[in-house]
């Protein structure tokens, strides 16, 4: 389950021109422990959330930091 999860974050992070973070294993095991919810917000909210877009433009990564600006 979290290698097929991690390819299908990776595929959607190069179709929006991100990258996942190095070290981002314990935050893809937290989305399966939520079954898919972002693993940083109290309210379930599916991941990617929302405001994944907007953190990445704002900080450079998003705030549970999965995703990040491709350099």
């Amino acid at each position: 389950m979290e290698k097929v999860l991690k390819q299908f974050l990776e595929a959607y992070a190069g179709a929006k021109g991100y990258k996942l973070m190095d070290g981002c294993e314990n935050v893809i095991k937290g989305l399966i422990k939520k079954e898919g919810c972002c693993p940083c917000k109290l309210q379930p909210n599916p991941c990617p959330c929302v405001d994944h877009e907007k953190e990445i433009e704002d900080q450079g990564h998003c705030h549970c930091r999965l995703f990040t600006k491709e350099t």
